[in-house]
Formats: structure tokens, C-alpha cells, sequence
């Protein structure tokens, strides 16, 4: 079985230096890709007389081997599954350690998943006949009847529910079989220290139940709930639930109108339609009341549409319709191959509201992986005017391309690869992606330092400009995102960063708590906020505030920078960024307070060679938006009059008493670099 989401599935080069070798008595053959917390490895069962039987490892992935929650999601799948014995669940063979890490051995099911089936059907406009709808559907009902009812050794029901039934967790072989997996969020009465039929919710937002969303009790028509959805967006190939905001989609899964939905679809069978009601509904005590009844009116429904199907003929079509998509040049990977985590990578458009418009979105990268790219060597295949042909560091290529001496089609080999273009070596692409032609208008790009921070930030407020600021160090790519001058959100590559560790590492939620949120959120970035609210696990106002806590602690760590690049894209907000509304001007004067010793900013004056300065008779903005102190206020009188050397300032202000120069020194600098001093000209002297 192979888990699915990132297209095509190709190994990194973190996973290419492990991509064969052993764990335990498994063989690793081949890295398929991430699975939110795991890595999922093809690999092989080594017997006597050459036995070599074929399945999936699923392991712990580096970041998360530590945190006993991630681990604790690991076991619960395999003790889960480890009681579902049914052709329409995949198997799992083992749960197993060696040498720390924690892994499951599962079944290979050689296919795709049937996010991927409905991606492509959507793009290459090919309706799914209904036959084929009902057949998988009635599949993965009589898989979920067989979970819900199974007993243990004694006969005492488990109680499992599934809580995560999405298109990205149904598998579709290529000989037409239907297989549910990912277990890892389910419920069962087993779970310690866990109420199996209440408290917080799990799984993919816009497959949830209203009693789901609403952190009401759950129980197995959560499931149904999800089946019916999954019908719908079959026979429609369009979203039912799902909006830009998570917010809107939680209010359409609150309303569950299907009717509205159903009048615009005419061509629905009344039989199935009747299912859909049945299923879709906010009502639980109307919707059905176990799986095998909704797998039996859909097998009745297939004989009203007088058109039977088998296994062997879904497997036929699904091929068929997956070839299109080699052909198509959208997949390198092998037909078999999947990601678990591919799935919700993808980022559903809604727009069109058609499951087709899917947005592609690269996976934050493992620390790993940009230590390594890091430390390749580059090679280009033209040479580099003014560069020997020798091969160059990643630092120095990423160089050239902010000072636009490479462009992004020209070919590069990594560490002796093969030549491709600069824009396709994905790390590289993400870490400079907007100094290699973005197609957004973008001011220069410039030397950063924590001087010119002051500067920078002054004119984007002064400007009221609308745009992403990019920043970039080596080790650190962060973006701020402005509107009007004031600060809407900050990205960072840098882990403690993101917004699910920094919380951890603040002790606002724990490991358990974001294991939960990301196993339906499947984001460290601003998503998974409304996740952990709608969890419980912090109330909005106080995540508000620590959130913007973070902001300001990002936007005032550039005033900490030796060396960097900066541009600014001018371009529209992002729609889905956490809205904050934060001014940057107060930031600034306390930044320089706590940043900037006496001695560094008469450095700065002393490199400018002493200059004139004087008022300047049009303010870039009202000087009182900085928000200075008393004492530099008083300062700032000591300023008007004719344009005199910096130097005669400071040795005025040298007689009175500390706290008095050590506000010259601020205001000097603050106002110099924010447009409210002018230099007249310079005097090279020492001082």
C-alpha cells in the first residue's frame, strides 16, 4: 500500500543517501514519500530460498522520533488495524523497533489513491461512470461496517470509528480492489485514558460530521457522514463543503444542505440521491445508523441503473484513466507509488469549487535536507561570466542568483547529477524562488543589515506599501507580509519558528496536543492555529496574542542581523494569512534600545564620514507614530536649526547626564535612518 500526495513522488536527498539498506529483517527498496509524521519506504520481506513478499514500512520521521505523541499516533494505527481482518482494509504485518525507531509493516497495494483518481479525472475532464462511483463506495462501506462491528478475542465490541475517511485515505489497485487505511486517528474502546465516543475531533476538516466540527459526542455515523461526502464530490467531481476559509467550511458542514447541492445536479439518480440525503445530513438520529445499510441501498441502487460492475473492470478504467495523466506529463512516479501525505499537500482550490483546481504547494523541507543541499557542489553547464568553471558552493550560487548573474533556466548539475535547470532544484527554488522571476513587480534587491532595517521598514511604513518582504540569510529564508505599511503576517523556514513548535516551546500547548492538531490540520505554519482553537486546546484570544507575540519577536530579530539580501515584492495578501494588523514604527525605536549599543551607532555616523544633518522640512510620516520616550522627545529639540556634523550633537549631549545621551544617540540614528534627518555632506574626519 503506498500513501499518497506530492506529484511526481521523487526521492530527496536526504532519503536518496538511505535509499537502500536494512531495518531490521525488512529491506528498504525505495522511498516513496512523507506521511505527516512518517517516511513510507517500499520494502521487502527476505525469507529462505529467495521468499521476497513485498509491503510498506512506515517510520517515524527524524523530527518527530522524539516526541512520544507522534509515536503514541504510530501504535494506535497498528493496534488498531492489527483486530480488522477484511478485504477492504489494509493489513498491518508488525509493529516493530530497531535501534530506537518506531515503524509498522503494512500492505502493498500497487495503485494510487482516489485523491489522485479524482485529480485527474477533474483535469482531464473525465466524469467517473456511476457504476464505478458505486462500487468503490459500497467497498469502503463494507469496510467500514467490518471496523465498526469487529470484536475483540472475547466478542467485545472495540468501538472503532474511523474519524479520518477522506479521498486521500481510500486505496485503489490496479486490479480494482478498495482499500481504506490510515488508522492512526481512529477511536476505539481500547485507547486508554480516552472516552472513544467524545471530546476532541480528528481527521480532515472538510470530511468532518456538524457533531464533529461542533466538538459534540461521535460515534460511527461520523463515518457515514464522511462515505456520503466522498459519493458526492465521486459523481460531481466537485467539493462539497470545502471554502478558502476554515471558518466558512465549518459553517457549511454545520448547515449539510445537500438538497441545494442536488438541485444542481439533476442527473443524480433518485435512488442515490436518497442516499445522499440519508448520509449528509446534520441530523444524526435520520442519518444511517450503520454502514451496511447504506452499502445495501446503494447495491439496490445499482440495480435501478441496470448497470452492474466488477473489481476487474474498475481496476481496467482506473488504469486507463491514470495513463492519461503519464501521458500527460502531470507524474514521473511509477504507477504504484504514493505518499501518505501527499494528499492534503495539495491544497483543494475552490474557486471553481472543482476538485480539478488544485494548487500545488512544496512541503516545508526537513533541516536535513537544506544542510545537505547546503553542502552540495554546483556545476553549471555554460560558464558563469567572471567565474572560473569550478564547482561553487550552494552560498555562492545562491549569490549569483540575487545579483541576477544566473538566470533560472540555466542548467545546473548537483554533485555530479544530471543537468537540469536552475528553478527545478527545489530547495535552492525555495529559498531564492523570488529573485528568479516571479512575475511579481519587486523593489531592488539590496545588502541587509540591522541598520538597514530601520530604513527599510520606515519607507514601507512611510509608503503604506502592500507586499511581501523577503529576507534571506544563510540558514534563515523569512517573509513579513505588509498591507498599508502595517504588518499582516510573518513565514520562516526556521522550525522554532513555526507556529505549532513555537507554542510547544512556550508551553502553551503540548507535544500531545499538536500531534492531535496536526493530524488533521497537516501544518506547522498559521493553519494550524484555528486547528488547536477549534480543539480546545487555547482560546482565541490567547492565541492571538501570543501569535502576535511572534510576529514581533520575527519582525524585530532582522535588528539582531550582520549580513543578509532584502527585496520587497509589491503584490496582493495572501487570502488565507492570519490577519494581523500590526505597525511597525513603535518596533523600531524599541529594537534599536535593545539592539544597539552607544558604541555601534557612532560606528554608523563615524563610517558615513560625520555628516551635516538637519531637519527635514517633510516628514516621511508623524514623527509621534515612533512612539519615542520623553527623554528622546526632549532630545529631538536639540536638532532644529542649521545643518551642523553629527559629532558637535553627541559632544553637546556628552555633558548631560547618561540617560539624556544615550537618548541622542537613539533619536540620531532612528530619525537619520528613517528620513527625518537629511545629510548635507560629509566631513572626513576621525572623532
Amino acid at each position: 500500500m503506498l500513501h499518497g500526495r506530492r506529484f511526481p513522488v521523487n526521492d530527496t536527498l536526504e532519503t536518496a543517501e538511505e535509499s537502500l539498506g536494512r531495518l531490521g529483517k525488512y529491506t528498504l527498496l525505495r522511498h516513496i514519500g512523507r506521511g505527516g509524521m512518517a517516511n513510507i519506504w517500499l520494502a521487502a520481506l527476505q525469507g529462505v530460498q529467495g521468499f521476497r513478499k513485498p509491503l510498506v514500512l512506515k517510520r517515524i520521521l527524524p523530527e518527530h522520533s522524539q516526541r512520544s505523541a507522534f509515536i503514541q499516533m504510530l501504535i494506535q494505527e497498528a493496534k488498531v488495524c492489527s483486530q480488522l481482518q477484511h478485504n477492504n482494509i489494509v493489513q498491518i504485518f508488525e509493529l516493530g523497533q530497531v535501534n530506537g525507531e518506531h515503524f509498522i509493516a503494512m500492505e502493498y497495494v500497487p495503485g494510487w489513491d482516489l485523491l489522485r483518481v479524482l485529480f485527474q479525472a477533474s483535469t482531464s475532464v473525465t466524469p467517473l461512470p456511476v457504476e464505478i462511483v458505486l462500487h468503490i463506495c459500497i467497498e469502503l462501506a463494507r469496510g467500514l461496517e467490518h471496523a465498526h462491528t469487529a470484536t475483540d478475542a472475547m466478542g467485545k465490541p472495540l468501538g472503532i470509528v474511523h474519524l479520518d475517511v477522506s479521498p486521500s485515505n481510500v486505496l485503489l489497485s490496479k486490479d480494482g480492489n478498495v482499500k481504506l487505511t490510515d488508522f492512526g486517528v481512529a477511536r476505539a474502546n481500547f485507547e486508554k485514558g480516552v472516552n472513544a465516543f467524545s471530546g476532541s475531533q480528528r481527521g480532515k476538516l472538510a470530511y468532518m460530521s456538524p457533531e464533529q466540527v461542533a466538538g459534540q459526542t461521535i460515534d460511527r455515523r461520523s463515518d457515514i457522514f464522511a462515505l456520503g461526502v466522498i459519493l458526492y464530490e465521486m459523481l460531481t467531481l466537485k467539493r462539497l463543503f470545502k471554502s478558502r476559509s476554515p471558518i466558512k467550511t465549518m459553517a457549511n458542514i454545520r448547515a449539510a444542505n445537500i438538497q441545494s447541492r442536488l438541485n444542481r445536479h439533476p442527473e443524480i439518480p433518485e435512488a442515490i440521491a436518497n442516499v445522499l440525503r440519508r448520509s449528509i445530513t446534520p441530523d444524526t438520529s435520520s442519518r444511517y445508523h450503520s454502514a451496511g445499510e447504506l452499502a445495501d441501498d446503494l447495491t439496490a441502487a445499482i440495480f435501478d441503473h441496470g448497470r452492474y460492475t466488477s473489481a476487474s473492470a474498475v481496476g481496467r478504467f482506473i488504469q486507463d484513466l491514470m495513463q492519461k495523466e503519464a501521458i500527460q506529463g502531470s507524474s514521473n512516479a511509477p504507477l504504484q507509488s504514493r505518499t501518505l501525505s501527499e494528499s492534503w499537500r495539495l491544497g483543494l482550490g475552490t474557486k471553481s469549487n472543482l476538485i480539478g483546481s488544485l494548487r500545488m504547494s512544496e512541503a516545508t523541507r526537513t533541516r536535513t535536507e537544506h544542510l545537505k543541499i547546503r553542502s552540495a557542489q554546483f556545476v553549471f553547464k555554460d560558464q558563469v561570466p567572471g567565474r572560473k568553471d569550478t564547482p561553487m558552493l550552494y552560498s555562492e550560487v545562491l549569490q549569483l542568483v540575487i545579483d541576477k548573474a544566473v538566470k533560472p533556466n540555466q542548467l545546473v548539475s548537483v554533485n555530479g547529477a544530471e543537468w537540469r535547470p536552475l528553478r527545478e532544484i527545489t530547495t535552492m527554488a525555495e529559498a531564492v524562488s523570488e529573485f528568479i522571476g516571479s512575475g511579481h513587480e519587486g523593489l531592488s534587491t539590496t545588502f541587509f543589515d540591522r541598520f538597514a532595517a530601520i530604513g527599510l521598514y520606515s519607507k514601507i511604513a512611510a509608503e503604506r506599501l502592500t507586499g511581501r518582504l523577503r529576507l534571506v540569510r544563510e540558514g534563515l529564508v523569512r517573509e513579513i507580509i505588509f498591507v498599508k505599511g502595517r504588518v499582516l503576517s510573518t513565514h520562516s523556514d526556521r522550525r522554532r519558528e513555526q507556529v505549532g513548535y513555537w507554542l510547544v516551546d512556550n508551553g502553551l500547548i503540548s507535544d500531545e496536543q499538536l500531534a492531535e492538531a496536526f493530524s488533521n490540520a497537516h501544518s506547522y505554519d498559521e493553519r494550524i492555529g484555528p486547528e488547536l482553537v477549534r480543539l480546545g486546546f487555547i482560546d482565541p484570544q490567547s492565541l492571538y496574542q501570543h501569535l502576535k507575540q511572534r510576529i514581533i519577536e520575527a519582525v524585530c530579530d532582522v535588528f539582531t542581523w550582520r549580513a543578509g539580501q532584502s527585496v520587497f515584492f509589491i503584490e496582493p495578501p495572501p487570502v488565507d494569512a492570519v490577519p494581523f494588523d500590526l505597525d511597525v514604527l513603535p518596533l523600531i525605536g524599541r529594537a534599536i534600545r535593545d539592539n544597539f549599543s552607544d558604541d555601534a551607532i557612532r560606528g554608523y555616523f563615524s563610517r558615513l564620514g560625520n555628516p551635516r544633518i538637519h531637519r527635514s522640512r517633510n516628514n516621511p510620516f508623524p514623527i509621534e507614530s515612533l512612539e519615542l520616550t520623553a527623554t528622546e522627545f526632549r532630545q529631538i529639540r536639540h536638532l532644529t536649526g542649521p545643518a551642523i556634523p553629527v559629532k558637535d550633537h553627541l559632544k553637546a549631549a556628552s555633558v548631560r547626564a547618561p540617560d539624556e545621551r544615550r537618548a541622542m544617540l537613539v533619536s540620531l540614528l532612528l530619525l537619520h535612518q528613517s528620513g527625518h534627518l537629511m545629510s548635507v555632506q560629509s566631513l572626513p574626519s576621525k572623532w
